[in-house]
């Protein structure tokens, strides 16, 4: 598969526009699907997590780092999937991550 790369050259202001309206966009879907109770494309953050699983953040970190909570990073902020969670859940998922 041939793939070309293509070099633009934009300036720091354009970057950050572009940047900015992206976050925007993914941030206004996240909103719009909390907003209208879409559980497929709902993110929760770490201390959701925590709290529904009953763990610390530690553990949380630990678990991410394991692979065996997958994390999103938005706008600086560590999310996780509603959904993937709770597949996470319904496939054994038990306290410390042991099946």
């Amino acid at each position: 598969m041939d793939r070309k790369n293509t070099i633009l050259q934009v300036t720091e202001e354009e970057l950050r526009n572009i940047i900015a309206e992206e976050v925007g966009k993914a941030v206004a879907s996240i909103y719009t699907a909390k907003q209208n109770g879409d559980e497929s494309n709902q993110y929760l953050t770490r201390a959701e997590v925590c709290e529904k699983l009953h763990i610390s953040l530690g553990t949380f970190h630990n678990l991410a780092k394991q692979g065996k909570i997958k994390t999103s990073k938005i706008g600086g902020r560590t999310l996780v999937v509603a959904s993937d969670l709770d597949s996470l859940v319904a496939d054994g998922f038990q306290k410390y991550g042991r099946a």
